[in-house]
């Protein structure tokens, strides 16, 4: 009976940071000054050539990876438990990876 309210969990924590994602991308297209896009790197906002272009695709890049958690709390919650760990398996490894490839043409385009 227990294992219905640990796949409960699971389903709202994960769903929950798909909406969080996707809310948040749509935050980064509303700003007027540029957000930066890695936590840990110093952000250099004068080198921006066009802040809402370079802000519209940020938040693209949030809002393109946000569904697959929501992909995998839903599987769990179907009772599809390998293909919810497969799903956050491959969005952890090679989403990120082509996260990664999608910033860096972000700055191709839009940092001097």
């Amino acid at each position: 009976m227990g294992d219905w309210i640990w796949k409960l969990v699971f389903a709202i924590v994960v769903i929950g940071c798909s909406v969080s994602c996707f809310c948040y991308g749509n935050w980064i297209k509303r700003q007027k000054k540029a957000v930066g896009f890695w936590a840990n790197k110093p952000f250099e906002e004068d080198r921006i050539t066009d802040i809402s272009g370079y802000n519209r695709e940020c938040g693209m890049i949030f809002q393109m990876f946000s569904p697959a958690p929501g992909l995998a709390g839903v599987a769990m919650l179907l009772s599809f438990e390998i293909l919810s760990v497969a799903i956050l398996g491959l969005w952890a490894t090679i989403g990120i990876l082509l996260l990664i490839r999608a910033y860096k043409s972000i700055e191709k385009k839009y940092m001097v």
